[in-house]
């Protein structure tokens, strides 16, 4: 294993000369992830004939809003990868075949993505991606959190045509 102490990208010839592979271990920030601190972790990619094998962990925090309150939540990301990228044959890169077909029952080997063998690896790429998937799609700063509150200092005077709705809303309230 070659370590490297930067993630940049590697190009494929090359890593079909390395018999053990690539690996990163990782504790910087990506460039295109807005994150409250550095991402730690490790990565590893094998090249294997007409695939490359990609093995990582990484964890880091971002920072969103509570869907509810809107209140900023440190919401942790922790990926967990091992995944095989495709290497397109020659020819077949952006060769507009349109009657290609992807069959997606091939077991967990299958690629699910592709790369050109005479492009590069982009290892800060891939890990952007990977965290970027695990983002919680929900996000709130506690479950119980009872969303936006009306600051009682700020309360106005209701227009009085709303005051019957107002009526209304406290006598129907549990």
């Amino acid at each position: 294993m070659t370590p490297s102490p930067r993630l940049r990208p590697v190009p494929v010839a090359e890593l079909r000369l390395l018999p053990d592979g690539r690996h990163w271990t990782v504790e910087q920030r990506l460039q295109d992830l807005d994150s409250l601190e550095p991402v730690v972790g490790w990565l590893q990619v094998w090249h294997h004939g007409t695939q490359l094998r990609v093995r990582g962990e990484a964890r880091t925090r971002v920072e969103r809003p509570c869907d509810r309150c809107l209140q900023p939540v440190a919401v942790p990301l922790v990926a967990e990868v091992d995944e095989w990228i495709g290497l397109e044959a020659d020819g077949a890169a952006g060769d507009g075949d349109a009657d290609t077909e992807i069959v997606l029952d091939g077991g967990p080997e299958l690629p699910l993505d592709t790369l050109d063998p005479q492009g590069s690896f982009d290892p800060e790429r891939w890990l952007f991606e990977q965290l970027s998937l695990v983002q919680p799609l929900r996000c709130l700063c506690r479950n119980d959190c009872p969303g936006l509150l009306r600051d009682a200092e700020a309360t106005e005077p209701i227009d009085p045509r709303w005051q019957a709705l107002q009526n209304l809303q406290r006598h129907n309230a549990p």
